[in-house]
């Protein structure tokens, strides 16, 4: 049966995880927000996106490393997190900490035996005599609270989710197989620049205003029924690319993957600002890719976008998110003055010195390193002699607890 214990108990985890991710997310946006802006001309749209993927990584793999304290200084993320922990046990909020610390320790709280002796041995003595006694039931306390209201508001977001996507679903199964063939231009050519080996088989929705890659296991491209016979060969050539370099990177399982994260940490502002900054540029390296590998002027490819932002509007709104279309007026009007801009030197993919930078940058800000004199405590043994019987209680003292330290008898508090 689930107590109000047992959830106060869960609920001072779970506030402890929420509050590491929080700032772990923000000091990971803030350090590769600063570092874009820095390289943003001279570097690749996919270096961008994988900087901040970054922020998202960080939340999935919880990576910790004991380092000496002068290293674990210069991480950022353990500045922080040390200067938030202070301030949270100077507000007597010890639940905020990173690592849970024994407060200020009485002599009366060394003589007097533990809680749960006294609750045990009142229990035994109960169960001896035959009486019972009533039990008061545990308060919630507001972490347990606003635990519940989490998973509550959670549940709410992810039932919306599979809606949606259950919805598109029903929509794209109602697709149906063309011919490559009956296409204006040689698919499977672009198929080979695009770098997509794989089998793509193209289909054709009347209830799609817009093409769109579809699948993550077994990637489909739907196309709109009239399209071929509303753009240019040469247009039709660099929509098809954009939509193939989804393919190519497995867009639609980052995007999945986004979007769960959302959800489960749908109060943290860097979560949704990763997430948006990532969605663009994804777009981004997307359009730089297929003008790479289309010889196709770019006068042209900017008509083929401009006759896919006629289509916008005739969208549904269910479809943008399972399908990972960004359809934000500053964002399309982005995406025209790049692909228009003939000055614009294309970069595409990672290069070597992106590789380099990129490297470097998730060993620093993706483990939580951990000074290793927070690691180290004194066991102090005590031994109190209550009602002729002794109770052996176990103490572990952090190095730095900020308030009393045992000696190690046991006898003093220093």
């Amino acid at each position: 049966m689930l107590t109000a214990s047992t959830m106060n108990i869960w609920a001072e985890s779970w506030m402890r995880f929420l509050v590491n991710s929080l700032i772990d997310a923000t000091v990971v946006l803030f350090a590769v927000s600063i570092l874009w802006l820095l390289i943003h001309k001279k570097a690749s749209a996919q270096l961008g996106y994988s900087l901040f993927l970054l922020v998202l990584v960080k939340l999935l793999i919880p990576i910790e490393i004991t380092v000496p304290a002068w290293v674990a200084d210069l991480s950022p993320g353990y500045s922080v997190t040390r200067a938030v922990t202070w301030a949270a046990r100077e507000s007597g909020l010890p639940s905020l900490q990173r690592t849970p610390q024994r407060g200020p320790i009485t002599q009366a709280e060394i003589e007097r035996p533990p809680a749960d002796s006294q609750a045990a041995k009142t229990g035994f003595r109960n169960a001896e005599s035959g009486s019972s006694q009533p039990h008061t039931s545990e308060p919630l306390t507001k972490a347990a609270i606003l635990m519940i209201g989490w998973f509550a508001v959670v549940l709410v977001l992810l039932g919306w989710f599979l809606t949606i996507q259950w919805k598109t679903r029903r929509i794209l199964l109602s697709s149906t197989e063309i011919d490559p063939e009956s296409l204006p231009v040689d698919f499977e050519k672009l198929k080979q620049q695009a770098g997509v080996w794989k089998r793509v088989p193209l289909l054709t929705n009347p209830r799609m205003p817009l093409p769109a890659s579809w699948g993550i296991i077994r990637p489909r491209l739907v196309l709109p029924s009239d399209l071929a016979a509303s753009v240019s060969a040469e247009q039709l050539n660099w929509i098809l690319l954009h939509e193939l370099a989804h393919i190519r990177r497995s867009d639609l399982a980052v995007t999945l993957v986004q979007r769960l994260l959302q959800i489960l940490f749908f109060f943290n502002p860097a979560v949704w600002i990763a997430n948006w900054v990532a969605d663009q540029l994804r777009e981004y390296a997307c359009d730089d890719l297929a003008l790479s590998t289309c010889a196709v002027p770019r006068k042209d490819c900017g008509k083929g976008f401009l006759s896919l932002l006629e289509r916008v509007n005739n969208l549904p709104t269910v479809m943008t998110a399972p399908l990972g279309m960004l359809n934000y007026n500053t964002v399309i009007k982005r995406r025209m003055v790049r692909i228009l801009d003939v000055k614009r030197n294309l970069r595409v993919g990672m290069s070597a010195g992106a590789v380099a930078l990129l490297l470097p940058v998730a060993v620093v800000l993706l483990p939580s390193l951990r000074a290793a004199e927070e690691t180290r405590g004194a066991q102090t043994e005590v031994w109190v002699e209550a009602e002729g019987k002794p109770i052996f209680r176990k103490i572990r003292i952090p190095a730095n607890p900020g308030n009393g330290v045992l000696s190690p008898d046991g006898k003093e508090l220093a």
